[in-house]
């Protein structure tokens, strides 16, 4: 009976461990497409600074675009509740670079709390089959 406590206490928490490194991993999986997303803005942005051509086709949205002339290299920039606030491509840019970083932190501690979780199961693996193996 005793035994029987001590398996379902193990399965009970592996599964738990399990769940945990799912969520996280799924977590990563977001995160590195927002970076993968942040990285193309950040050429397509470079690519709009450095470039002479007065014409360009603006994303209206789901795919659609429409043909628009470029009267001036300065961007709006959504701030929140629907604030535009004027920024040129260098300044947007540095935003990109900043969020980028951020990211990249996050994404460093969710790849550690990962490999915590893994070594901790791996822990309570072989913790089980030498409590299981001696009775």
């Amino acid at each position: 009976m005793a035994q029987e406590q001590t398996q379902q206490n193990y399965i009970m928490q592996l599964s738990m461990l399990e769940q945990q490194g799912q969520q996280i991993e799924q977590q990563l999986q977001i995160i590195l497409q927002q970076l993968s997303e942040l990285e193309i803005l950040k050429m397509n942005l470079q690519g709009f600074d450095k470039s002479k051509q007065n014409e360009m086709f603006a994303g209206i949205g789901h795919g659609i675009f429409a043909k628009a002339k470029i009267l001036e290299k300065d961007l709006l920039v959504d701030i929140g509740s629907k604030t535009l606030v004027k920024k040129t491509p260098a300044e947007v840019q540095k935003i990109i670079g900043e969020q980028l970083n951020k990211l990249e932190k996050i994404k460093e501690q969710g790849e550690q709390e990962l490999s915590r979780i893994k070594e901790q199961t791996n822990m309570l693996m072989l913790e089980a089959s030498k409590k299981m193996g001696k009775k």
